[in-house]
């Protein structure tokens, strides 16, 4: 259910044809498992997936460090989930979850930490459209591609991991504003963040930097 940027035959075609990979570097949301289904809490398996805070992704150096600064700060419930975090002496896990798993944690928990990768400083991973499509709120880094997408307004972001705490504790208090940009952002999503629309974005891109391209080189 996500856009593998990664496969060969992408970065070919996007290396040959000098569009900006960050652009095109979006996941998307599928209709038939990103829909906001309400989860009663007897119903999920019982890992403690409803949450104040939730972080799903894989465990890095840099990622431990600020989670296991956060999991000792008082007044909030911090849960974490994905690969590798047995290994942390620091920070406890849920362990790995499937696809629906992840999809209940972001539906339950009041807030989704949505930390990207620190190589990706110009797009979005697969959760920032998953989080918005099962009707959950997200905190994510500032991205200048949010600006592009029509998204700066509807998403919390923070420019300095100093402010992340400061933003929880914020929304954590404000449930209604939470609530409002939450579904505010599930609609955009569901509306223009399919996989036909965003294909079809891509598509036209493609031919616009072949078009481009043709045009520099007939001068």
């Amino acid at each position: 259910c996500s856009w593998d940027s990664g496969s060969s035959w992408y970065v070919v075609i996007v290396g040959a044809m000098d569009v900006n990979a960050g652009t095109m570097c979006h996941s998307f949301r599928d209709a038939s498992l990103h829909i906001s289904i309400s989860w009663a809490l007897e119903e999920v398996d019982g890992r403690g997936v409803s949450t104040d805070v939730a972080v799903v992704g894989t465990r890095y150096p840099w990622r431990e460090k600020l989670l296991a600064g956060m999991s000792r700060c008082p007044g909030f419930k911090l849960s974490v989930c994905g690969r590798e975090w047995h290994r942390s002496g620091d920070v406890q896990s849920l362990g790995r979850l499937s696809m629906i798993e992840t999809l209940k944690v972001h539906h339950l928990a009041k807030i989704s930490l949505n930390i990207h990768h620190h190589l990706t400083d110009n797009g979005f991973n697969m959760k920032f459209y998953e989080i918005p499509a099962v009707g959950g709120f997200q905190i994510c880094e500032w991205q200048e591609e949010l600006e592009c997408c029509n998204l700066a307004d509807k998403v919390v972001t923070y420019k300095d991991h100093g402010e992340i705490s400061s933003l929880i504790q914020y929304y954590l208090s404000h449930e209604d504003e939470r609530k409002k940009m939450a579904e505010t952002l599930c609609t955009y999503v569901r509306e223009h963040m399919s996989y036909e629309k965003n294909l079809g974005r891509i598509l036209n891109s493609f031919i616009l930097a072949g078009e481009t391209r043709l045009e520099k080189a007939c001068i």
